[in-house]
């Protein structure tokens, strides 16, 4: 929690290739820091997040209203550090379902899908026993991570656009 803002503006990738929201399968990413840097987990946490938000807002450029609230099933969903730093960069509520997977999260999409289900896709907004509460965004944290999401965007522009890596390596 205390490394949270990192200072970084990270577009993690495990290797070359991105599908969405860039299509580019040379597409390096940016900005991670190096592997003995302590502030390498939540600066991949934010790079993530950075990522859906850029997913979410050109989905919406596209007349896509975005999520009043998100939902959060598989791993990640138990970390409350994930949870904080997604909430603060979306600026959204996230709702944590660690008891729910992804898998069921698509298994629920699928029969609504098949069966006409509509009343399906309500079923993992119900939290099983003992799941948490909704994170809410945290203002001073939004500010602050909204600061490094502009150098994000900006990091990513340049890249996008082709002005070379050297460019981006000071994100």
């Amino acid at each position: 929690r205390a490394r949270t803002p990192t200072g970084f503006a990270a577009y993690p990738l495990p290797r070359r290739g991105e599908r969405f929201p860039v299509a580019d399968s040379e597409f390096p990413g940016f900005g991670v820091p190096p592997r003995d840097d302590p502030r390498l987990h939540a600066a991949i946490l934010e790079g993530v997040a950075f990522v859906v938000r850029l997913g979410i807002e050109r989905i919406a450029a596209a007349g896509v209203a975005p999520p009043e609230r998100v939902l959060l099933t598989g791993g990640g969903a138990a970390s409350p550090q994930w949870a904080r730093v997604l909430a603060a960069v979306l600026g959204t509520p996230v709702a944590p379902r660690p008891l729910s997977g992804a898998a069921t999260g698509a298994a629920i999409l699928a029969a609504a899908a098949v069966g006409g289900a509509a009343g399906a896709l309500g079923e993992l907004d119900e939290p099983a026993g003992g799941e948490p509460d909704d994170v809410l965004p945290d203002p001073p944290l939004i500010w602050q991570l909204d600061e490094r999401y502009a150098a994000f965007l900006d990091c990513l522009s340049r890249l996008e656009t082709r002005l070379g890596a050297a460019t981006v390596a000071s994100c």
